[in-house]
């Protein structure tokens, strides 16, 4: 909700984003036809949080695709294994990004790319959770080891005294 108040409640964001100069933020041209180069200073925004948030939820669901198909982390990038949440999300960050972008034009306003990403990656996951019956598992999925969990990843079994 951080996002939507403060590009549609107040013009804060809108303010700051268009005149701060720095890396935290991508500039495409409003208008894609050839003429645009000729139009200064026509250029829409997307801001770093707006892909590095829904980049954290896809790498995590990627992680759990790794999970689900029993394979470690460490070995995931060579091997080929099912990858149903990471590859619909992908998909879904992208839709969420051309309905932002639609939204942008047709309206003419500044948009929170967020108030269409986080519905568009939450709803993508809990379609594939459903289809795959595995609701519960998602839900539940955490990456935090347990001792027990630590000791057989390194392959040292703990003695008891």
């Amino acid at each position: 909700f951080y996002d939507i108040f403060w590009v549609f409640g107040t013009d804060v964001m809108v303010t700051v984003a268009k005149s701060f100069d720095g890396p935290i933020k991508l500039l495409f041209p409003r208008v894609l036809a050839v003429p645009a180069a000729s139009i200064k200073g026509e250029f829409s925004l997307l801001g770093l949080g707006d892909i590095v948030i829904p980049g954290l939820f896809v790498a995590l669901l990627l992680r759990f695709d790794t999970t689900r198909a029993n394979v470690s982390a460490v070995k995931a990038e060579s091997l080929s294994f099912p990858k149903p949440y990471f590859l619909v999300n992908l998909f879904c960050y992208a839709l969420g990004l051309v309905c932002t972008v639609g939204v942008m034009y047709f309206f003419n306003a500044a948009q929170p790319a967020l108030l269409y990403l986080v519905p568009a990656c939450l709803g993508g996951s809990v379609v594939v959770a459903f289809w795959r019956k595995e609701w519960q598992a998602l839900w539940a999925y955490n990456e935090e080891a347990t001792p027990q969990k630590e000791s057989e990843a390194s392959g040292v079994s703990k003695k008891e005294d």
